[in-house]
């Protein structure tokens, strides 16, 4: 079974993929955060450098992903796509970001089937691409997806991707285990998983319910939380843990230094990551408390070589519950 990076606006960007798959390199490929270009936008370096291939050299394969709700913008999108090399995109029909949203994109594209139809019609079109889709429940109806399948498997997708909540749900409460089921029950496609991974149990539970059925799963915020995550699901031994991460860590920190310039803008980063990172280590809530409020690089350094000299890795045995983040797009 295939294990896939989920795409995460603001943190699973080149460099992170980059460093992830050089102390990682258990996931078979990466979904790329979004591009949203509109019909006027002048498509410059900016918006496709995290796509070029010189920025995804010795990393995980990674698929573009567009977040639209005009078919009209899917050109030159795939064009320029087509020339950096990409013969698959995937579309995104479940960002919940409120953000998105009231642009009539992301998971609201859920309520308009017309819509849906027309961009996949013209996708379809261009013999150049297979395309996946992504997607929610629906908005607040947490069968509305049942109406939206039979409109994607028209046009024959590579693969579909469901997270089974609904966008209202953003990432509250327990993904539906049981609309899932119905939904490997009601489609021919290949289907990925994606939802509440933090652990091996819980993969593994996926993997029993639905092994036959799914292709893949795909992990988003589990990776955050446990990077060894990818590892221990393709049965890698990790000997020393803390030390595995730590050196993860500090790779991508100083990545981002030399990236950056001025320590507000690394500092995000890093903290973003340890937001999630923070729950594979015992009694951590003190140490990562001091990370996220510093205010400088050596703080920061500091206290993260603290938290490793005190806090022991999480033995990930047990389900972790619902790790909740504010302004995570997955």
């Amino acid at each position: 079974m295939k294990l896939i990076l989920a795409p995460m606006r603001g943190i699973t960007n080149a460099i992170f993929r980059k460093i992830y798959c050089e102390h990682f390199p258990y996931f078979d490929y990466a979904v790329a955060p979004f591009v949203s270009p509109t019909i006027s936008q002048n498509l410059g370096k900016g918006l496709f450098k995290d796509l070029s291939p010189k920025e995804n050299e010795n990393s995980m394969p990674v698929e573009p992903q567009i977040l639209l709700n005009n078919p009209d913008v899917l050109y030159p999108f795939l064009d320029k796509i087509f020339v950096l090399g990409y013969k698959k995109v995937n579309i995104n029909m479940g960002c919940p970001a409120n953000v998105v949203v009231k642009k009539n994109k992301g998971a609201a594209l859920l309520e308009n089937l017309d819509l849906i139809d027309k961009i996949l019609s013209k996708i379809a079109e261009d013999k150049r691409f297979e395309f996946s889709v992504k997607l929610r429940l629906g908005m607040t109806n947490k069968r509305r997806i049942f109406d939206i399948l039979p409109i994607i498997e028209k046009y024959e997708p590579s693969v579909i991707i469901v997270h089974p909540r609904t966008a209202d749900m953003q990432y509250s409460g327990e993904a539906n285990i049981d609309i899932f089921q119905e939904v490997t029950q009601n489609v021919k496609s290949n289907i990925i998983y994606n939802g509440d991974v933090f652990s091996l149990a819980k993969y593994k539970k996926i993997n029993a319910l639905f092994g036959e059925k799914i292709v893949g799963v795909m992990l988003g915020r589990g990776a955050l939380v446990n990077p060894l995550l990818c590892g221990q699901i393709k049965e890698k031994k990790f000997q020393n843990p803390e030390i595995e991460i730590k050196k993860f860590i500090d790779n991508l920190y100083f990545e981002y230094e030399k990236l950056y310039f001025g320590e507000r803008s690394v500092l995000g980063k890093m903290k973003e990551l340890w937001k999630y990172l923070q729950f594979s280590f015992e009694n951590s809530k003190k140490c990562a408390k001091k990370i996220l409020k510093s205010e400088s690089l050596y703080f920061y350094r500091k206290h993260c070589d603290e938290l490793f000299e005190n806090c022991k890795y999480f033995c990930n045995n047990e389900t972790l519950g619902n790790i909740q983040m504010d302004g995570v797009i997955e």
